[in-house]
């Protein structure tokens, strides 16, 4: 998305990757970098208001759907629903959309975003219990659902930034080696069809 931006706002890199887990959770993943140390923050909108529902957690409801956000990363992470002034190509206001932004409260030349988000009919609630644990490795992304957990390694570091920042681990007696380095001849492919070790 780098490209998108003006060459005044220094910015280096701006990586958006998106994991889709049918049939109702998105992850997205937003890596930037400046060229000097900034302040960044992302945008949600909907067409209802984003409503607190927990620590880092967001919730919209409609008439009958409901969406729910949770900001995972980074640690300092911090999420304020407010109402968005539109302005027209005429410079004109044009009314307000509810929006959510999520920012870090220190200003660092380099960050990564991680959230979570979940549709479900209104009235109940969300499928999936999304964290994001340490271990000697780094950070681990758990998203436990019915069917049990599934857990997503993060590769911030990784030397190709073309490959997926995400990988699945993989720790079943399927075959697979328990490692994070891609998809083994005997992992499962998982409910949505696609390989695990990548996005």
């Amino acid at each position: 998305v780098t490209a998108a931006y003006p060459s005044a706002a220094g910015l280096q890199e701006f990586l958006r990757h998106i994991l889709y887990l049918k049939p109702s959770t998105w992850v997205v993943v937003d890596e930037l970098e400046a060229d000097a140390s900034s302040r960044f923050e992302l945008y949600f909108h909907a067409d209802f208001p984003f409503e607190p529902a927990g620590p880092g957690r967001l919730e919209v409801h409609g008439a009958s759907g409901a969406l729910e956000l949770t900001a995972l990363a980074p640690a300092d992470v911090t999420a304020e629903p407010f109402l968005q002034t539109l302005i027209g190509t005429d410079g004109a206001e044009e009314g307000t959309l509810p929006a959510l932004k999520v920012s870090r409260q220190a200003d660092n030349a380099r960050t990564l975003f991680l959230s979570v988000m979940q549709a479900y009919p209104t009235g109940s609630s969300s499928p999936v219990a999304p964290s994001l644990l340490e271990d000697a490795g780094g950070q681990i992304l758990v998203l436990e659902g019915s069917g049990g957990p599934r857990r997503y390694r993060l590769d911030p570091d990784r030397s190709d930034r073309s490959a997926p920042v995400l990988v699945e681990v993989t720790d079943s007696p399927d075959g697979g080696d328990g490692q994070d380095a891609g998809p083994d001849a005997g992992d499962d492919p998982g409910p949505d069809g696609a390989q695990d070790g990548g996005m």
